[in-house]
């Protein structure tokens, strides 16, 4: 007898344990409880098959009861169960719901893995043991990951539900943040190289002194985020024009948001590596050691008037590129003003991303990162997707292991927001991965990594997990000795053998379920662009027919941003070269189109004008208006290349005490210079024409240019001039007018160096 109850007990219990629960109606719910009701229900009924019902009261079978508690963090929550009843409750706005989403990821093992891909277990249950009293706190308090910006609902609802709070340029309809209890992060104008969207619209001869200062003593101006300018950072015009404007973007942002306005207003330096050499900012910059501390006075002079009225709003900033460096004697971040650290390849730091903070290689950054610590409230602005500066070198490759162990470091150090750059989704490796783990480790960075992946590749790869499981270690192991330097090396065709069979064993293993062999897809994509740029060529057809299918499938998922267009030409641009057997270069015929002077008749060689000079590199230049493709019916074939001195974003016509104009040539192949020529001021014809000038004789390099001022804004590359196992010895002359009073005295033309032509020919 006592053998039948307790089979009936047990009985009993397993089927209650896996009988859909029922769910407490609540009583004057606010929108984000709503919300999180609506999110657990919805759930549930994917789970079960069929919608829990809602009920009055509690009743036998077990029930979910979800409320905010006002006394709580706004993003704090509590599970507990208590006999049939488990309550799931939490701080407004998203404390409840982010209590809902950790009661469907732990006892319910739904997980949203893709913003394309909810896993939902088969035959799964939601199981809270008796007697849970489970509570927490994200582990930053502001988390985001920047794959792409989108519009698409079901997108913002993946981060959102992975605990993104940041949303970083995401567009997001008002009703989208009321329901889901979103704040606005940042404030405006913008989230990130505000200097120069502060200054886009100021008069420049009202503001000259705001603006940074050359190096040569001229003011100029920012056409874009990228630059070519700063701001003055001690000029007191700057200091009030940006609390003003300030001012405004809070009282602007706090009508349009209400309850929701931002706390966080960015103030951070242009994407240029550029600094203000007037001598107010030299003499700081001096007395701080480094370009940060007169950021600094400039960040808490408009942070400790602000905090007058707005003493909840915080003024971020960031150090980045030259500005890496934290300053000395003392300064510190304003109270209410924080530092996001933007540690990169490319600035002060040198920073590896595919290597831990705590590693050797990453000494420098652990260092600059530690000292910022020191000094005040920090934030992270970290890189995902780099190898060295290429993401293209991001198939083959992951780095999920450092991420981990930087997120760790960071919380160590108490950083208060960690944003992370991951774009490149089609050719990174296990990208999806990659953002889900550190979307689950921003929540709580105390998760075991080893869990995490194995709950990933098993959700997201079923049968094939295995196989997956095994690419992803062959790809770790392969890539550990080449990580110090950069180097995927260790990609040859043995490498890509493996990881195909790897594949294939995958694909056999997911047999028809089309969902699996798409995630399998997904890895096989990354690998073949890795693939076709080590190795371009004919016969690998399968390679070759699968990329063109799988390569514009992935694009399609981010068809709502504005890098489709772009990924859609790349991807064109790279099957041109990827499937066609490389053809050596042609090379360049030696050609002089227009009569030489009588002294070097005979002579061959090679001729740049007109139209030559307006290759890639000299349209950049001119991108910031420092070169100009001049219109000079003078010139050869009516155009020469040069600069106006008169254009807000020229330099200065010479050097400080400069009794000579410089020109010269430079092997970026070899890193050094071949020639420099000078030609002394009072030896310059005073006819304001051209006139060929003779630099001297150079071996040229692979990759050779010329330079005409000391500026280096007027450029020709010869990139394509060099001929491998030839002689390359070549004697430069190139054609020059100068105009204007700087050169001619009493001119009262602009002052201006024009350039028509540059002849490479070949020694008598």
């Amino acid at each position: 007898m006592k053998r039948v109850l307790l089979f009936l007990f047990l009985t009993a219990l397993y089927c209650q344990a896996g009988t859909l629960p029922d769910i407490l109606k609540q009583q004057n719910p606010v929108q984000t409880e709503i919300t999180a009701l609506r999110e657990l229900t919805d759930h549930l009924q994917q789970l079960y098959g069929k919608a829990p019902r809602l009920i009055d009261a509690p009743q036998k079978g077990i029930c979910i009861e979800v409320k905010a508690d006002r006394s709580m963090k706004p993003e704090a929550w509590r599970i507990t169960r208590n006999n049939n009843r488990i309550t799931v409750s939490g701080g407004l706005p998203q404390g409840v719901l982010y209590g809902v989403y950790e009661l469907l990821e732990r006892f319910a093992g739904i997980y949203w893995l893709t913003p394309l891909y909810t896993h939902i277990p088969e035959n799964g249950k939601l199981s809270v043991p008796e007697k849970t009293d489970i509570s927490g706190i994200p582990s930053f308090a502001w988390r985001g990951i920047f794959v792409f910006p989108t519009k698409q609902e079901h997108k913002l609802k993946f981060f959102l539900r992975n605990r993104e709070n940041i949303f970083f340029e995401f567009t997001l309809a008002d009703s989208f943040r009321k329901q889901y209890g979103i704040r606005q992060a940042l404030g405006s104008p913008a989230p990130l190289n505000t200097l120069y969207h502060y200054s886009k619209k100021w008069d420049f001869e009202q503001f000259k002194d705001a603006f940074s200062m050359t190096a040569e003593g001229k003011r100029i101006r920012s056409i874009d985020v990228f630059g070519p300018g700063q701001i003055c950072f001690t000029s007191p015009k700057a200091r009030n024009q940006f609390i003003k404007q300030l001012r405004e973007y809070i009282a602007v942002d706090s009508a349009k948001y209400g309850e929701f306005a931002p706390k966080i207003y960015n103030i951070s330096i242009n994407d240029t590596t550029t600094i203000c050499h007037c001598p107010d900012c030299v003499r700081q910059t001096e007395y701080y050691g480094s370009n940060s501390g007169v950021m600094l006075e400039f960040v808490n002079c408009i942070a400790d008037n602000i905090a007058k009225d707005h003493p909840d709003i915080t003024i971020q900033t960031s150090c980045y590129l030259t500005f890496e460096l934290p300053p000395k004697h003392k300064i510190k971040p304003a109270r209410n003003a924080a530092v996001r650290c933007s540690l990169s390849p490319m600035g002060i730091s040198k920073m590896n991303h595919m290597l831990p903070l705590t590693h050797p290689n990453n000494k420098i950054a652990k260092d600059i990162l530690d000292s910022w610590c020191r000094l005040g409230r920090i934030q992270i602005w970290d890189y995902w997707f780099y190898w060295g500066q290429n993401e293209y070198k991001a198939g083959g490759t992951v780095n999920i292991d450092t991420i981990v162990e930087n997120l760790k470091y960071y919380h160590q150090k108490n950083a208060e927001w960690v944003f992370s750059e991951c774009e490149a989704p089609v050719v990174t490796s296990f990208q999806s991965l990659k953002v889900w783990m550190g979307y689950q480790l921003k929540n709580n960075v105390s998760l075991d990594p080893e869990k995490l992946r194995n709950i990933f590749f098993n959700a997201y790869y079923g049968p094939a997990a295995h196989a997956m499981r095994k690419l992803y270690d062959l790809i770790v192991e392969k890539q550990a000795p080449y990580v110090p330097a950069n180097d995927v090396s260790f990609q040859d065709k043995r490498f890509f053998e493996e990881t195909e069979k790897i594949l294939q064993t995958a694909i056999k293993a997911a047999g028809k379920n089309e969902t699996y062999l798409l995630h399998i897809a997904q890895e096989q994509t990354a690998l073949d662009i890795a693939f076709f740029r080590k190795f371009p060529g004919p016969g690998n057809t399968v390679r070759e027919a699968r990329l063109k299918k799988n390569w514009r499938t992935f694009i399609e998922w981010e068809n709502d941003t504005y890098a489709y267009k772009r990924m859609i030409r790349t991807m064109n641009d790279s099957m041109k070269t990827f499937f066609v057997k490389p053809v050596p270069e042609k090379e360049k015929e030696m050609v002089i189109r227009h009569p030489l002077p009588d002294q070097l008749k005979g002579r061959k060689g090679f001729e740049f004008a007109g139209k030559d000079f307006t290759g890639p590199r000299n349209k950049g230049l001119a991108r910031y208006g420092a070169l100009k493709f001049h219109q000079d019916p003078e010139a050869l074939e009516g155009m020469a290349i040069g600069i106006d001195f008169a254009d807000q974003f020229a330099p200065a016509p010479f050097r400080k005490n400069q009794k000579s104009l410089e020109m010269g040539i430079q092997s970026r192949h070899l890193k050094q210079s071949l020639l420099t020529r000078k030609i002394q001021l009072d030896q310059l014809p005073q006819d304001e024409k051209f006139h060929l000038y003779y630099l001297g004789r150079i071996n040229m390099t692979p990759k050779t240019l010329i330079w005409l001022h000391y500026s280096w804004y007027i450029q020709q590359e010869f990139y394509e001039y060099y001929r491998e196992g030839k002689n390359n010895t070549f004697d430069v002359y190139v054609s020059l007018k100068y105009t204007g009073n700087a050169f001619v005295k009493g001119s009262k033309k602009k002052d201006m160096i024009l350039c028509d032509r540059i002849l490479l020919l070949e020694p008598k």
